[in-house]
């Protein structure tokens, strides 16, 4: 699933529709999708760490750079947003060591998610602390917070499929990837197969035509 997940979402065409289609507003207004670049990262350190797709892109003012930071997870994982701290960390890491640079980029992560029971999932840093001694001792302040924007693909989301028929039937694909009530994959692919007919036929007729 790993690697289905980042050869379709490596393609900028899917992953920018996506992006147009799930971002919350501000973050579309925010960020320029005509510069979107694909950008292949590893961490080499003691051991190495790799993020499963990053992005960068302008936002509007043309100022600054922001990146765009996938972590796909198809199972529960309670560490996931600690790993994507690791990265957010590394990233400005070495940004730091460029010569002149003013400002850090702006990171924006997305954990990608079609396990079970995705209610359960950790989606921000602060969920790994007590909450009560928080509150009682005013410690956010001494905190290095930040949420995901979390998209929820297990089949037992009401999360709607959005974007071209290509991103919807491929997020169909997650959905129903951890069913395994062979019956209920079947209702699921019959009710998706006039998507799956027409995306055919304009492959088709691309080929032909090109």
């Amino acid at each position: 699933m790993v690697i289905f997940f980042k050869q379709t979402f490596g393609r900028l065409d899917i992953t920018r529709n996506f992006l147009q289609s799930y971002l919350p507003q501000n973050l579309r207004e925010f960020v320029d999708f005509s510069e979107l670049d694909h950008r292949p990262i590893s961490y080499v350190g003691k051991s190495s760490y790799y993020s499963d797709l990053l992005f960068k892109s302008k936002i509007e003012n043309k100022k600054y750079g922001v990146y765009l930071l996938f972590e796909h997870k198809s199972y529960n994982d309670k560490w996931s947003v600690m790993q994507i701290f690791n990265y957010l960390a590394r990233i400005w890491m070495r940004e730091k060591r460029t010569k002149g640079i003013k400002n850090l980029s702006f990171i924006i992560p997305i954990l990608f998610y079609h396990g079970e029971n995705g209610g359960l999932v950790i989606k921000s840093f602060s969920e790994y602390f007590d909450q009560n001694m928080i509150e009682n001792y005013d410690l956010n302040k001494y905190l290095p917070d930040f949420e995901t924007v979390f998209y929820d693909f297990s089949n037992d989301s009401n999360l709607k499929l959005l974007g071209d028929r290509r991103v919807r039937l491929t997020l169909k694909f997650f959905k129903i990837s951890k069913i395994k009530d062979i019956t209920v994959v079947y209702q699921e692919i019959i009710s998706f197969l006039p998507v799956i007919f027409l995306l055919a036929q304009l492959v088709l007729i691309g080929i032909f035509f090109n």
